[in-house]
Formats: C-alpha cells, sequence, structure tokens
C-alpha cells in the first residue's frame, strides 16, 4: 500500500462529552493496546520483530490505529483540523530527525 492514510475523526454516535469521558476513552484505547502486546511480549523485554501471524500483528496495529483515531477524534472535536494535525505531524517529525531518532 503505497497511499498514505490518516486517522479520521469520528463525528456520528459519541458518546463522550467531558474532558474526563475522553480521558477514560483514551485510557480504555491505550489499555487495549497494551494488553494486545502483552500476549507477545513481556514488560522487560526488548522491543524486537517476533514470528507473529499476519492476524496478530493486525490485532496489534488495530489497537494502535484505535488509539490514534480516538486522539485525533478529540483534536477535531476541539476544532484541530486536519490540516493543523498534519503540520504538527510535521514538526514533531522535525524535532525527531534533529534529536537523531528518525
Amino acid at each position: 500500500m503505497n497511499k498514505l492514510v490518516v486517522p479520521v475523526p469520528c463525528t456520528k454516535n459519541i458518546k463522550e462529552r467531558t474532558l474526563k469521558d475522553w480521558f477514560m476513552r483514551i485510557d480504555e484505547e491505550v489499555n487495549e493496546f497494551k494488553a494486545e502486546l502483552l500476549k507477545y511480549y513481556n514488560l522487560g523485554e526488548e522491543l524486537v520483530p517476533t514470528g507473529m501471524s499476519p492476524e496478530d500483528r493486525n490485532n496489534i496495529a488495530d489497537e494502535g490505529s484505535d488509539v490514534c483515531t480516538t486522539i485525533t477524534t478529540i483534536e477535531e472535536r476541539i476544532r484541530i483540523d486536519v490540516e493543523e494535525r498534519m503540520k504538527s505531524q510535521l514538526r514533531v517529525n522535525r524535532r525527531n530527525k534533529e534529536r537523531g531518532r528518525l
């Protein structure tokens, strides 16, 4: 897949209203992501590729994408649009490059 795909904010049938609601949603999504990772890694273990099945890799990726989508939805709700999010990601990428992380 060569196309760039970005998280699309959820805008319909959203039950979260308060900041507390949104923090709880983020925690729930991050906990699901962590639980999926813990199926394959121990906490003290270095994170290196393992012989997971494509389905296992998809499950981890889907949970990570749920985290990204939740945060994107929060940003959209406070009117940080896709253009601002992309500019922000470029700034973060540049900083990470300057720090030798990319």
